[in-house]
């Protein structure tokens, strides 16, 4: 089963959520701070919030806590959740997105072959092995 990029975003299979807000807030965080470090950590908490603690991402008290949990200026973010600012940068990333043929997540592109969906090890270890010059077998024997 492959879902759209958008309606992977606004569903999840044990719990629905729409992560438009929380990718409108990393857009902004992106385009104000320029620090990739801060962004991937923006990123990391989003997905332990959701994934883990099994917070909705659509509710902007969750998303305004990551935001203060990495230093964001919390007033900004609350105007940029209230707003429709970056939607259209979110919108236009998926489109291109699409329109390489991404179809889920997750996404791998590995020595120019694209790999969508979750990926056993044996596709990991003869696609990086390959890379090397290895055999599937050659290369990470475990």
């Amino acid at each position: 089963l492959h879902l759209s990029l958008r309606r992977q975003r606004q569903m999840c299979i044990r719990d629905s959520t729409n992560t438009m807000d929380a990718h409108r807030m990393v857009q902004w965080a992106k385009a104000t701070y320029h620090d990739s470090k801060l962004i991937e950590n923006l990123a990391d908490d989003l997905f332990y919030a959701y994934f883990t603690e099994n917070k909705e991402l659509a509710d902007h008290k969750v998303l305004l806590d990551v935001a203060k949990k990495n230093k964001l200026d919390t007033a900004e973010v609350k105007k940029i959740l209230d707003s429709n600012a970056y939607q259209d940068v979110v919108m236009q990333e998926e489109a291109d997105l699409e329109s390489r043929g991404v179809e889920s997540v997750p996404y791998f592109l590995i020595n120019g072959q694209q790999f969508d969906g979750v990926q056993d090890v044996s596709t990991f270890k003869t696609v990086i092995g390959a890379g090397f010059g290895m055999k599937p077998d050659e290369f990470l024997n475990f």
